[in-house]
């Protein structure tokens, strides 16, 4: 036994580990790279699957075949939920809805089985009381750091991997009970702290093989850290519960369920992808320290276990103590949500593109700049309102929150499965994108504004290999006169190289800075990039054009966009308008950007397909605007 869970115990490493690596490498390039993970899970469940079958049949004692059995059952398990890699990597509600398809079949075939074969067991004992209270208590405690630290998705998002757990708990107990637990943990048999760390080394190595049968796209080092606390939390709980196996097969299953789907449920996992969460007092931070927080919780009630052994099945509460801990763990849990947590449903969107788009073949013939500037403006405008009305009413009828678009004629809308099914069969829709969100974090990442650096005072090697000094100096073009637009992860306003040049360093803001992500009144830079890049265009020392203007807008959050993000800032740089204004009505042409800075990328990831912005940037240059992208 002990060479199959070393072998176990590697491949299942091996696998968690490549298959971790290539999403967090396909999330970082999107589709440039081969999705290899079906090839390589299949690859190493098939082998699981083939030896554990073989451990399972020549097995010569009838616990070591209880154990096989229960390692052969994970096997399956990971071999039936091989197809779930064909999904693209952010696809989780398809994900989740076919684990939850998955468990709901083999957890029926093997009702059917144990149904056609009972196992008859030895009585259970007498005793009267529960311990269900107990079971709510340790869930509620186990529970409290996801709901400090953590946020839920959408509605749809928290029914559909509550519902996964439901499942999942049901596949648990019809797996462990039967092949495992009510053999070696019958009433009349006295347990020993061996019986207990057998069983739970048992546990544990199928709990590792869940792990790399369910655990997807970041998810993969908290689900590990959860689960493997858990086997040995639930072997204890079937000792404390095993006077009344049939209650507690109910309680555990419960557990088991709460505590595969807790880091499914308070964290995205698009969010765990290194480039978007890995930043001190990111995501990331946040995530493991609910999971190490959780796994402490549950190894202290373990050990206790382990040293009360021998009396853990003798404890039982009436129903009044059971509905005190029930109560109180209910209370506790649902306070600090309310009062501590980040309460609330936030989920990602997604962006209809409608089919019939503005014609702008017209206005190339207007001469005058403004002038041509300002028909663009009033005729995406005007596109966009006339071609949304229907779709804005079916909307409202729904009271769902959404924001038009002009510069692509398109919606962002808050929609589930079902909607987002309905509207795809829309006549006046072309396309149905997604539009990631980001969850909100315990605390905010700290933003350094910088007043005092050590900059550079003449112009750096990189600036002279491309002869900026000898512009500057011999002919005398210097961007003044020229309006910047910054679209990026923001702008340290008061770093010393550009907050000379903001164009609104003596206003409000208002047409000069814009952030859809945070709402900040004045330029600021979580990320840093946008800063870099800017000081690269209109530093005073390190820019190519020192004396040209900027304005900014936040269109990367902590890493991430959205096609409604980036277009949110790609019509401010268009016709600004105040920060509480509307893009619609409010905007300003005249203000607008003579020139955009574009350094990001808008992969699948993030929601974009190829032809997502073509129309905006189309419309950007008809109206004279240079897109510069790098």
């Amino acid at each position: 036994m002990i060479l199959f869970s070393i072998a176990i115990l590697l491949l299942s490493f091996i696998d968690l580990f490549l298959s971790w690596s290539v999403e967090q490498s396909l999330f970082q390039s999107s589709t440039t790279l081969p999705d290899i993970r079906i090839y390589v899970h299949g690859l190493i469940s098939l082998f699981l699957f083939v030896g554990l079958w073989i451990a399972y049949a020549v097995a010569k004692t009838p616990r070591l075949k209880q154990i096989f059995h229960v390692w052969f059952m994970a096997a399956i398990l990971n071999l039936a939920l091989v197809p779930v890699r064909l999904l693209f990597i952010t696809n989780q509600q398809q994900v989740a809805a076919f684990e939850i398809l998955t468990f709901a079949i083999f957890a029926s075939i093997l009702i059917f089985i144990h149904q056609r074969h009972p196992v008859t067991f030895l009585a259970e004992k007498n005793l009267k009381g529960g311990v269900w209270g107990i079971y709510v208590m340790l869930g509620g405690l186990a529970l409290i750091p996801w709901v400090l630290w953590g946020a839920l998705g959408s509605l749809d998002d928290t029914l559909l991997y509550l519902v996964e757990g439901v499942f999942w708990g049901l596949l648990f107990v019809e797996i462990i009970y039967p092949s495992l637990f009510q053999y070696t943990q019958t009433p009349a048999r006295e347990i020993s702290r061996g019986d207990f760390f057998l069983d739970g080394w048992a546990v544990l190595l199928f709990m590792v093989l869940t792990t790399n049968a369910v655990a997807l796209n970041g998810i993969q080092p908290l689900m590990l850290i959860v689960l493997t606390a858990a086997a040995w939390l639930l072997t204890s709980m079937a000792i404390l519960g095993r006077g009344d196996a049939q209650k507690s097969r109910i309680g555990i299953g419960a557990l088991s369920g709460l505590l595969l789907v807790l880091p499914l449920l308070w964290y995205d996992a698009d969010e765990l992808s290194l480039v978007i969460g890995s930043a001190p007092g990111e995501v990331i931070e946040w995530a493991f320290r609910s999971a190490w927080t959780s796994m402490g919780v549950m190894l202290f009630f373990v050990i206790l276990s382990v040293a009360y052994v021998k009396v853990a099945d003798k404890i039982r509460l009436n129903i009044k103590m059971n509905l005190i801990f029930t109560g109180v763990a209910v209370a506790v849990v649902a306070a600090i949500y309310f009062l501590w947590g980040q309460p609330g449903f936030f989920g990602d969107k997604i962006f209809i593109v409608m089919k019939q788009q503005a014609d702008l073949s017209q206005v190339n013939q207007i001469q005058n700049v403004d002038e041509r500037r300002a028909a663009v403006y009033q005729l995406l405008v005007q596109t966009a309102d006339s071609s949304q009305q229907d779709l804005r009413q079916q909307l409202d009828r729904w009271h769902a929150s959404y924001t038009p678009y002009y510069l692509v004629n398109a919606i962002e809308v808050e929609a589930g499965p079902y909607r987002t099914m309905i509207l795809q069969h829309r006549s006046d829709v072309d396309r149905i994108l997604q539009s990631p969100e980001l969850r909100p974090l315990h605390s905010t990442v700290p933003v350094t504004n910088t007043d005092e650096v050590n900059q550079p005072v003449t112009p750096t090697w990189n600036m002279k290999m491309i002869k900026v000094d000898e512009v500057h100096d011999e002919l005398a073009v210097t961007g003044k006169g020229i309006v910047i637009g910054q679209t990026d992860s923001g702008v340290d306003g008061y770093h010393p190289e550009v907050k000379d040049t903001y164009r609104g360093r003596d206003g409000s803001g208002d047409y000069d800075w814009l952030d859809p992500w945070n709402h900040s009144i004045y330029p600021t830079d979580a990320g840093g990039h946008g800063t870099a890049t800017l000081a690269l265009i209109t530093g005073k020392n390190l820019g190519v054009a020192p004396d040209a203007q900027w304005i900014g807008c936040v269109n990367l959050a902590r890493n991430l966009g959205n096609p409604a993000k980036y277009l949110n800032c790609m019509q401010f740089m268009l016709a600004p308008y105040p920060q509480s204004g509307n893009a619609f009505t409010d905007g300003v042409p005249a203000k607008g950007a003579n020139i955009v800075n574009n350094s990001w990328g808008c992969p699948e990831v993030e929601g974009c397909d190829a032809r997502v912005f073509s129309n905006a940037v189309a419309a950007m240059e008809d109206a004279g605007i240079f897109m510069s992208v790098a």
